[in-house]
């Protein structure tokens, strides 16, 4: 495991200037970097887009991210893609929502649910498209959840099947919202009560995409907007759908492997002043306020914690746990990505989190307090339910 840490004779943050009256503070720099800014890791990084290109470049065969798979037993196992693999498959979900939900330079896409593999996808999927990425906590009420969509002005929200209930309740109220786009197929959208099944022709047996007339027959659903007026419908759709849909384009930014009759998409390059994320606030006190960061932000945030805290390997293992819509699991992501590191996520619920790490073994984690608390108690537990001699071997251990 990792360890941050810090000697007590070893000041953490360095005076720089004086402050220049008595109500004003000085200014600080980190110990270390009291002659100059943190430089990237590598000069050509300088947006999100890079560090995947640089990861699908330099480490493509290291396993990228795993989902947890409980059998019939109830046993935990782990599925593994590489980011070669995954690069891929956000390069093909990219460009089928450019061309599927006509998405611009600098739009705002919505990322609402726990963390998976699929949420963490999607956020590569606006670094590589030039779209601002907009999470949304799993744990925000429908209030909160339309100020925000409001607020930002989001036009796509992906989701996952437990949170689209909500987003269901809330859209009549968020007139941007176009489409929802649920991670893996439902059972419960067709018997949701404001859908209606309009399911079309699949897109996979025609000749061609006829962009002119953008007629896209992928499986969809639409979900009146506002039923009284009449006005406008928000069109869902399944991930897996939209993925399939991508293949035609190719999965290379540059499109040489994309079909021979299919339209070459072009995606838009962020830059370092562009924004990459709208990361909003609990809103536990207030409404949310949302923080507008970056891409070059970001990467030089990488190269800060890669140099001073986790200087992460391709042989390390991250357990996902804190939410992606926070700025901390975003930027360990981040620094997995760039150093080939394996990201696993837990299984959504914090009680079987010691249980998923077991099965993960991860080298570091990053969680809250009571997290800790809830991992020291179990390990407890265990050690009191032990003969005496183990109880005595772990409290010297512990103690020594």
């Amino acid at each position: 495991m990792f360890s941050v840490w810090q000697s007590k004779n070893q000041a953490c943050f360095v005076l720089i200037t004086e402050p220049a009256n008595k109500e004003e503070t000085g200014i600080y720099r980190r110990s270390g970097a009291e002659e100059r800014f943190t430089g990237r890791l590598v000069p050509t990084n300088l947006t999100m887009r890079d560090i995947w290109v640089y990861a699908n470049n330099h480490h493509p065969d290291n396993k990228s991210y795993g989902t947890p798979q409980t059998d019939g037993q109830g046993k935990v196992s782990y599925t593994w893609e590489t980011y070669g693999e995954s690069f891929k498959r956000i390069v093909k979900i990219a460009k089928a929502s450019k061309v599927l939900f006509g998405l611009k330079k600098g739009d705002r896409v919505g990322v609402y649910g726990t963390n998976c593999a699929d949420l963490a996808r999607i956020l590569g999927v606006c670094n590589v498209g030039a779209w601002i990425s907009v999470s949304l906590y799993d744990a925000y009420g429908p209030k909160s959840a339309q100020f925000i969509m409001q607020d930002s002005e989001m036009q796509v929200v992906f989701c996952t099947p437990a949170n689209f209930d909500a987003i269901v309740s809330i859209q009549k109220e968020c007139p941007n919202l176009r489409y929802i786009v649920v991670f893996d197929k439902m059972t419960t959208i067709a018997s949701s009560r404001d859908a209606k099944s309009e399911l079309l022709k699949d897109i996979s047996n025609q000749p061609a995409f006829q962009a002119e007339t953008k007629e896209v027959l992928l499986p969809r659903i639409s979900v009146d907007k506002n039923e009284d007026s009449g006005n406008g419908k928000a069109d869902v759709y399944f991930l897996s759908d939209i993925e399939e849909f991508g293949i035609r384009f190719g999965s290379s930014l540059t499109g040489e492997d994309k079909y021979d009759w299919a339209e070459n998409v072009e995606l838009d390059s962020p830059t370092t002043d562009d924004l990459y994320s709208i990361i909003y606030t609990s809103g536990t006190t207030a409404q949310p306020k949302g923080a507008m960061l970056k891409h070059g932000t970001i990467t030089l945030q990488l190269a800060a914690a890669y140099r001073n805290y986790l200087d992460t390997q391709p042989t390390d293992v991250h357990l996902s746990y804190l939410p992606l819509a926070h700025v901390l699991e975003y930027t360990l992501q981040v620094l997995c990505i760039y150093s080939g590191t394996s990201i696993a996520f837990y299984r959504g619920n914090p009680r079987t989190l010691t249980a998923d790490a077991a099965v993960v073994k991860p080298t570091f984690f990053v969680g809250t307090p009571r997290v800790f608390e809830r991992v020291r108690q179990a390990i407890l537990s265990k050690v009191n339910d032990s003969p005496f001699y183990k109880k005595w071997i772990f409290n010297a251990a512990v103690s020594s």
